[in-house]
């Protein structure tokens, strides 16, 4: 992290720091108090130790970009040949309250091993930074805010007009803590009267919850934003199994005296008094070996060892609830599959330990960060395998008032324990399965998997009682799983369209591995094209629908399966385009995407051969024509990783991942080089199949330029200009007399002294649209869009936010959806624009999707794709980020690619 970053942050802090004066009382006395406080921490005292930038030999990969390292700030407090310490308190380092993002916690003492050799991004190493020229140059930036604009909008545009990549910040949350120890950093570097006003700062940053500001309480705020992040990164440590509990429990007896304000100082007791239970039984636990113990010690045994389990990562659908790990020669065999071995002699124990709330080793799954890190404790372990063994869910949710919303976790096992006794397990399952729904699907698969003679007429009683068509399909699939012929009779009926397309995958996919594909593989050809008029809205769940049917026919090794994705693909979504190509690609990726996205279920490790092989050729020599980008999709795989690909450039990569001898492809930075790499492609596959050459590649824009002699004297009078107004009419003169063939003539007088004044007339030049495409049955339709006026016109934001509110306001009652597209090459060709619209007729027009979208060389700045109720948001604010960023963009660099695009799309949400 970089100074930068700080800035970015205390910026705003300051906006809030101008209604208060710095000589209040009670700001006074809050600050002595919170240093008073502060100081008894332990943190060093940094006067005379050196301020340093620290490359951490962490990294991180943007796009396709080369890998960066990571950066922290703080002083250097120890050193020697091999290694260094130090003690992490910059702001940008402590970016919210629980650290996920942080590779080092602020306000610790970080240690580092010194690494000079290898890539740049994996070495380690510090520089000495001038302490008071760092604060000097933060304070100038916060005074230039301070005397900025009242208005925020004028105040954040004047600002990082001066600053690029600067940005002012209301997002005051977690940052109290940070400003402080900055502030008294300054303090002991002597920088007294820039540690007074960033105490300031710290002291009027308003209260999270009521946004009100009580400059006394200074202390009690850091109290209570310091103690939640040291609780926090306390309970990290339970996953390192290195820190011993006796270590971790110093934080926990500490906490109370060290935050006595921060409002989980009883958990941090509670937290003391276990772990000193754990650590007293640790000292006097001597079992003997599991061999020689009754089954009933070897349950309370394994539930002992369950507070020892380390990455527990639990699985669905499996004879185990918990992965098993086979790697470095272990077994992999842990306390809960012992617990589930010994099934129902382990439940009276483990029942019994649902009340207990020692901590493991093992840290919860954390998938979307959006809850901060926390250990594991034995009674959800023990929960985790008593659903297993039931087939029930036992989560005891709470309502809004915090009150039980049903019986509690214990309640409910202990309810189905005395079911299981009275009817017998088998029974009991049979009516949880046949009840339906999501609870239902845990009992089947269990029922399945115990007693799978009977498991098929409960799954069909389930699948009658399951509303949702996904629950269903989850029914079929543990039907497709029985033994033997058993299920073969109810797999086939279930191909009928009546049955809903995930039944229809499930008993595909089950008929298909029992080697029944000859009538597998047309019912879902016949799914495939039936469900074509519903994807250009994506209507219902017809998104997620066709991800299982792709998968389905690209994995059938069928050619006709293969055709008919050939034949209806390209005029699908591009959604669903991208997901033709990626089935391909074999093992499949490590990412997601913004909005609706295609999900495929399996992909195809292996292309085949023979008919079926030849079709997926064809298949992905045929996406070599189809440039659009689908935006959102974001692909990391172990060669590169991008964002917003155009299909040609995914079929590119599939074929050329397949058949590296024969296709010959690196991704690039830019279309125009994926072009040549792609006609190579297609050329290649052309003589294969003894056809002649393809038409080469268009050839590049030119633009004729106009001499300097012809654009002499109307420059000179721009520059010569003595106000305003004479340089918007010498302005306006250029463009209508040369338009795009006076930007050589400008770039070039650019780079001689004294002519920066023709900078925005060069902005101006390079966001001119070149070119408008439409379709030719879009009849007049363009022309009453106003689209066609674009040409010869500078795209601005404004100009893009009032030609997005004309397609929208002015859309025709047979159009559901229209997208618009402007590309600039960054090489002096100006804007390419284009526009189609989709015909129909939403039969529910109660809001807009609105998916947009804007690029900057190869990076996303801009991506929003959200639905809004009609008349909810204010006019104005619509389009205004999307058209922030484009003239951000567009007025950044000359010769930097801009990319634009918007889908506006009339409908309603159920």
């Amino acid at each position: 992290m970089s100074l930068r970053s700080w800035q970015i942050f205390v910026v705003g802090f300051v906006l809030f720091a101008q209604s208060f004066s710095a000589s209040s009382t009670a700001s006074a006395q809050g600050v002595s108090e919170a240093l008073t406080w502060y100081d008894t921490l332990g943190f060093p005292d940094v006067h005379d130790l050196s301020y340093v930038r620290v490359a951490t030999g962490r990294y991180i990969i943007r796009g396709n970009q080369p890998p960066e390292n990571q950066f922290l700030e703080g002083f250097l407090t120890a050193e020697d040949a091999t290694s260094f310490t130090v003690f992490v308190c910059s702001p940008p380092d402590f970016l919210d309250p629980f650290g996920r993002f942080e590779s080092h916690p602020a306000l610790t003492i970080a240690h580092f091993v010194r690494k000079a050799d290898g890539p740049a991004h994996q070495q380690v190493s510090y520089e000495v930074l001038d302490f008071p020229k760092v604060v000097a140059e933060l304070m100038a930036r916060v005074h230039d805010l301070e005397s900025g604009p009242q208005d925020f909008q004028a105040r954040e545009q004047a600002f990082s007009q001066k600053y690029p990549g600067l940005r002012p910040t209301f997002d005051f949350r977690w940052r109290r803590v940070s400003v402080f120890s900055f502030a008294r950093a300054c303090q002991q570097e002597g920088l007294a009267a820039e540690a007074a006003e960033l105490f300031e700062v710290a002291a009027n940053i308003p209260d999270e919850q009521t946004g009100k500001v009580d400059r006394a309480t200074l202390r009690e705020k850091l109290q209570q934003q310091l103690g939640e992040a040291v609780l926090t990164q306390t309970e990290k440590q339970f996953g390192n199994p290195t820190i011993s509990l006796a270590e971790i429990l110093k934080t926990y007896d500490s906490f109370a005296v060290r935050y006595p304000a921060n409002a989980r100082v009883a958990y941090a007791q509670e937290s003391a008094e276990l772990l000193r239970k754990t650590i007293a039984e640790e000292s006097e636990h001597h079992p003997k070996p599991l061999s020689e113990m009754s089954p009933a010690e070897q349950v309370a045994e394994n539930i002992y060892q369950l507070r020892n389990m380390t990455s527990v990562m639990w699985i669905m659908n499996s004879h185990y609830p918990v992965y098993t790990d086979k790697r470095g020669g272990k077994d992999g065999i842990t306390p809960i599959h012992r617990l589930v071995d010994l099934g129902n002699l382990a439940v009276p124990q483990l029942i019994e330990a649902l009340d207990d709330r020692r901590f493991t080793r093992s840290m919860v799954p954390q998938f979307n960060l959006a809850r901060p890190a926390s250990a594991m404790r034995v009674n959800g372990i023990a929960q985790h395998i008593l659903e297993h063994l039931s087939g029930r869910n036992f989560y005891g949710g709470k309502s809004s008032d915090g009150k039980p919303a049903k019986a509690t976790t214990r309640q409910q096992a202990e309810a189905w324990w005395a079911e299981v006794q009275s009817k017998g397990e088998k029974q009991s399952l049979i009516e949880a399965a046949s009840a339906g729904g999501a609870n239902g699907l845990m009992a089947a698969r269990t029922l399945a998997e115990k007693f799978p003679e009977d498991a098929l007429p409960a799954i069909e009683a389930g699948i009658r009682a399951s509303a949702k068509d996904g629950y269903r399909g989850e029914y079929v699939e543990i039907a497709g799983k029985l033994p033997g012929d058993l299920p073969l009779a109810f797999l086939l009926a279930q191909l009928t369209p009546d049955h809903g397309v995930y039944s229809q995958s499930y008993a595909a996919e089950a008929l298909f591995v029992r080697g029944q594909a000859v009538a597998a593989v047309p019912a879902m050809i016949e799914s495939w094209h039936r469900i074509q008029a519903r994807l250009p809205r994506n209507e219902g769940d017809a998104f997620s629908e066709v991800g299982r049917i792709i998968s389905f026919l690209a994995r059938s090794e069928d050619a006709r399966a293969i055709e008919a994705l050939a034949k209806d693909g390209p005029a699908a979504p591009v959604q669903v385009r991208l997901a033709l190509v990626e089935v391909f690609e074999g093992k499949g990726f490590n990412g997601g995407g913004i909005g609706p996205m295609v999900s495929i279920r399996d992909h195809v490790e292996k292309l085949p051969g023979g008919e079926a092989g030849a079709a997926i050729e064809r298949l992905l020599v045929a996406a070599l024509d189809d440039q659009e980008r689908c935006f959102g999709a974001d692909r990391n795989y172990p060669a590169v990783s991008f964002k917003d690909p155009r299909i040609c450039d995914m079929a590119s990569f599939v074929l050329a991942t397949h058949s590296p001898e024969k296709y010959a492809f690196q991704w690039p930075l830019g279309p125009a080089e994926s072009d040549r790499q792609i006609a190579k492609m297609r050329d290649r596959w052309r003589l294969d199949h003894r056809l002649p050459p393809g038409a080469p590649p268009a050839p590049p824009v030119s633009i004729t330029p106009a001499s300097e002699a012809e654009v002499a004297s109307l420059l000179e009078a721009l520059t010569t200009a003595g106000n305003d107004a004479a340089r918007v009419a010498a302005t306006e003169k250029i463009v209508q007399t040369f338009g795009l063939r006076a930007l050589p003539v400008v770039r070039v007088q650019l780079k001689r002294p004294g002519d920066a004044v023709l900078r925005p007339l060069a902005l101006h030049l390079a966001s001119l649209v070149r070119e408008v495409q439409f379709p030719a049955e879009a009849g007049d339709l363009a022309g009453k869009s106003g689209v066609t006026a674009l040409q010869g016109q500078c795209l601005t934001g404004e100009r893009l936010d009032q030609l997005a509110h004309e397609l929208e306001s002015k859309m025709p009652e047979n159009i559901a959806a229209v997208t618009f597209v402007a590309e600039r090459a960054g090489d002096g060709t100006g804007f390419k624009a284009t526009i189609h619209w989709l015909p129909g007729v939403a039969p529910l027009h109660s809001g807009w999707d609105r998916d947009m979208a804007v690029r900057m060389g190869d990076q996303t700045v801009f991506r929003d794709a959200s639905w809004s109720a009609e008349g909810v948001m204010p006019s104005a604010a619509i389009f205004r980020k999307m058209t922030s960023e484009f003239d951000k963009a567009t007025q950044a660099e000359i010769d930097v690619p801009v990319f634009v695009r918007f889908r506006l799309q009339r409908g309603g949400r159920e």
